[in-house]
């Protein structure tokens, strides 16, 4: 039964969260480090088809997403911004990079976003974010592990 409710715990974590706060929730709540990992990649696959789907077509069927991109800089607004110039050299790569930030901001909605605003080609660009997915959520994974373990050995050297 507790493994049930920690799993519940989690996945309400990472839909009203993010990796940030859903990966180490995952391991406080000691489920298995793997588990944890293998949800978050797996849920973070999941997205990017959805993502696209409401980039793509959620203007016309959707009036919230209309409204979100009313408020989002369009290409014309950004034209010749540096930070524009930048990952459209970098293409993929900066899709990967900008999906792989361990932040909120980064991830899969901002890398789809990028994705579409540059009209990159969609199935490469599904790979570079699933990249960009796995290398997220393996530096969150070894952060808070390394913490957790620091933490867990201050209380053990205290109570000593």
């Amino acid at each position: 039964m507790q493994f049930v409710t920690s799993l519940f715990v989690f996945l309400l974590v990472y839909v009203f969260g993010s990796n940030l706060v859903s990966i180490p929730t995952g391991l406080a709540l000691g489920l298995n480090q793997f588990l944890v990992i293998g949800l978050v990649i797996g849920l973070d696959f999941l997205q990017i088809p959805l993502f696209f789907f409401l980039f793509e077509q959620g203007q016309s069927r959707f009036k919230l997403v209309k409204i979100l991109f009313n408020i989002l800089p369009n290409s014309e607004t950004v034209q010749g911004s540096f930070l524009k110039n930048i990952i459209e050299h970098g293409g993929q790569v900066s899709v990967m990079l900008v999906t792989a930030m361990p932040t909120f901001g980064g991830g899969i909605w901002t890398g789809v976003l990028v994705s579409h605003m540059l009209k990159l080609d969609r199935s490469r660009s599904v790979f570079f974010i699933l990249v960009g997915a796995v290398i997220n959520a393996t530096a969150v994974w070894i952060g808070s592990a390394t913490i957790w373990l620091v933490i867990k050995s201050i209380f053990i050297f205290v109570t000593k």
